[in-house]
């Protein structure tokens, strides 16, 4: 081969063509490094623009966990590409419809956002409104479980224990007891597809004598 026969690469084909270089030298080097596969700990209150950048990714992962067990944990990364920035994520367990889903939620929830800061106070709390709402329907799967598990365990065990006191005080939280066990039979996403929680039964709540 000589000189003549080397053909320059554009710059977008030298990214593509560094792109795997990089990530192989960064997991063999991170293999290396003892702890480096903890957690990143995320401030709940980022001041650095690093820090708000992990911070908004740790966020926008979250909200497409939506089950228990680890399934559905996600990570994302943002790349910046020449013209625009690209959002991929990773799942760990989950089938290509689920995938298709997550991926519309993230795309609802960046493009709602786009802008954001401009907008009037009024349309904020719209959009903000809205957001939460297709947050809490996506993960009503993982809600339901903790709700189930809320209802059909902690609850009855505080009441059974309310049962064998007798003060006042004790009787007035078996009454919020109660009105919270109320609340969430109405809260609970009914309309929702089955998930794969499994549900502790109906248990009948105690009542004193």
């Amino acid at each position: 081969m000589t000189t003549d026969d080397i053909i320059s690469l554009k710059s977008r084909q030298k990214r593509r063509l560094y792109e795997p270089i990089v990530l192989y030298k960064a997991l063999t080097e991170i293999t290396h490094e003892q702890g480096a596969l903890r957690p990143a700990e995320i401030p709940e209150r980022p001041r650095t623009e690093e820090e708000r950048y992990h911070h908004f990714l740790h966020k926008l992962a979250s909200i497409c966990d939506s089950t228990k067990g680890g399934k559905t944990v996600t990570s994302i990364a943002i790349l910046d590409e020449e013209e625009k920035y690209k959002y991929v994520f990773a799942c760990n367990q989950i089938s290509d419809r689920d995938l298709s889903d997550t991926r519309d939620l993230l795309t609802t929830v960046l493009t709602s956002l786009y802008d954001f800061h401009t907008f009037p106070l009024d349309k904020k709390n719209t959009v903000e409104s809205e957001i939460l709402k297709k947050i809490l329907s996506f993960n009503s799967p993982r809600i339901n479980c903790y709700l189930n598990t809320l209802k059909a365990k902690n609850i009855v065990e505080c009441l059974e224990y309310c049962q064998m006191q007798t003060d006042t005080a004790n009787t007035s939280v078996e009454e919020g007891l109660r009105s919270l066990d109320r609340a969430i039979e109405d809260t609970t996403f009914k309309n929702m597809g089955n998930n794969e929680c499994k549900t502790h039964g109906s248990r009948v709540l105690p009542h004193r004598n």
